[in-house]
């Protein structure tokens, strides 16, 4: 099977963060071949400028704005977006959804079908902007009418074609699957599915998230890049919509650094740390066109540095503190917290190997804060919420400490009891307990370990040793 990847192109990172869903604004109406078409308003949807859109940012190694709700009319952003939807519908593209429209499903004794058209002339195009690692817009088609009068009813079926953005395929034998950003879905998994191997016959395609047969076809359309950053303008009759650029959420990041190693073996490389990629497809799919280099490395890092930001194929992304990764509820937190930071895409089970509660070997301890001022110190794997900053600055100012922001209860993954063997006291107190089963008891002269201070009342937390010594009376 082949498959092929646009390369450092995933809907889900490379895709607008919101769908084709838009409240109601004013008519849009476009003259085309002499006729007047009125696409409806936004709430009807802006497909084509959204693909539009999302191509000219990746064009430009643009990531897109990180706005997950619809930018309201007459804002930058959408204004672009309806500016790139007239430019979606030029002469040539309206022309090749008409004559679709009309056009027989199969070949006929006078002309070739539309299957033909499709596999023979469109698929070729649409392959090579994909093998060149390019997205490729796509045009798909509804509706079917008679040629005596398709120009007039096909102009109504224009309203239910779709535009979407190719960026790779699987192609096993006749059987093509190409993968798609779509406008009305987000996520990674959208695909249109046919088989190429009778052009001249009738080849239904499927779509993802639409019934079957909704779609005739799909051709590529007559895309023409526009750099986002500059000012756009779309007219339409008596509307002329202009934006004066947008701004995207940063450069797209850099490819990450593979390695294979003597055994065979490849690892990606993020933070420092090295994952090990299981098998040639997830390497295809995620990675397809990244150089490989030669290592004499074996063993790797299982956790990346601080701050570093992963995200898994299911969506899921974790942000790395204290060697100890944490899930990111939603988008709107990363957007808060991390704004314009690298997401580096994994497999999905790839974070397994870093664990859920942070440690410092070097330090012994980790610092916390949530957003809502709440300081934590996480010793022995266990958090004791800081009382203030005084207790912070008198207990652990005399060493260098990052101090990690994350969100209101990121800390509810980690316990308030140490694993076993933590030595602890508190600050007014001379006695060192040492915890053992979930207890903490008075620490035996001698015992070995980094002694940890921490404020008078800290470690009520922990339950004290149960003295089972009455049961030997009952023996």
């Amino acid at each position: 099977m082949q498959s092929v990847r646009v390369p450092l192109f995933q809907a889900t990172r490379n895709g607008l963060h919101f769908t084709n869903s838009w409240p109601s604004e004013p008519d849009y109406t476009l003259s085309v071949l002499g006729q007047n078409i009125t696409l409806g308003d936004a709430s009807n949807g802006l497909c084509g400028g959204m693909v539009y859109t999302v191509n000219d940012l990746f064009q430009t190694l643009l990531l897109p704005p990180s706005d997950t709700v619809n930018p309201a009319d007459g804002t930058p952003l959408f204004n672009y977006i309806v500016a790139r939807l007239t430019n979606s519908f030029d002469e040539a593209d309206v022309n090749q959804y008409l004559s679709w429209i009309q056009m027989s499903d199969h070949d006929t004794g006078i002309a070739h079908g539309l299957a033909w058209h499709e596999i023979t002339e469109e698929w070729p195009k649409i392959q090579g902007d994909l093998d060149a690692g390019v997205p490729s817009p796509l045009g798909l088609v509804h509706g079917q009418e008679p040629p005596t009068v398709g120009f007039f009813t096909g102009m109504q079926d224009l309203g239910n074609c779709h535009q979407v953005l190719a960026w790779g395929y699987d192609l096993d034998g006749t059987s093509l699957t190409i993968h798609i950003y779509d406008p009305d879905n987000i996520g990674d998994g959208n695909t249109i599915a046919l088989d190429i191997g009778s052009p001249g016959h009738t080849t239904p395609i499927a779509v993802s998230n639409n019934p079957s047969g909704f779609f005739r076809g799909f051709f590529r359309t007559h895309y023409e890049y526009h750099d986002p950053r500059t000012p756009a303008s779309g007219a339409f009759i008596g509307t002329v919509v202009t934006s004066p650029g947008i701004t995207s959420a940063g450069p797209i990041p850099e490819p990450p650094e593979l390695l294979r190693n003597e055994l065979g073996e490849i690892w990606v490389i993020y933070g420092g740390a090295g994952f090990h990629v299981p098998d040639m497809p997830t390497l295809e799919r995620l990675f397809a066109g990244v150089a490989i280099t030669p290592t004499i490395t074996t063993v790797f890092p299982t956790a990346p540095d601080d701050g570093t930001l992963l995200r898994e194929e299911s969506g899921a992304i974790w942000v790395v503190f204290g060697s100890a990764k944490f899930q990111v509820p939603d988008m709107p937190t990363l957007n808060r917290l991390f704004p314009g930071r690298t997401v580096n895409q994994l497999w999905d089970g790839a974070t397994h190997q870093i664990p859920d509660i942070p440690g410092r070997p070097d330090l012994g301890r980790v610092f916390l804060r949530e957003e809502s001022g709440a300081i934590w110190v996480v010793i022995g794997g266990a958090k004791f919420h800081v009382p203030d900053m005084p207790t912070l600055n008198r207990l652990f100012g005399d060493h260098p400490y990052p101090l990690y922001q994350l969100w209101d209860g990121a800390p509810n993954q980690i316990p308030y009891i140490p694993v076993n063997g933590t030595l602890l006291r508190e600050e007014s107190s001379p006695q060192v307990y040492i915890i053992e089963g979930g207890h903490k008891l008075p620490a035996p002269a001698g015992a070995v370990g980094q002694r940890h201070e921490l404020w008078d009342g800290a470690l009520a937390q922990i339950p004290d040793s149960v003295d089972l010594s009455w049961l030997s009376l009952l023996l």
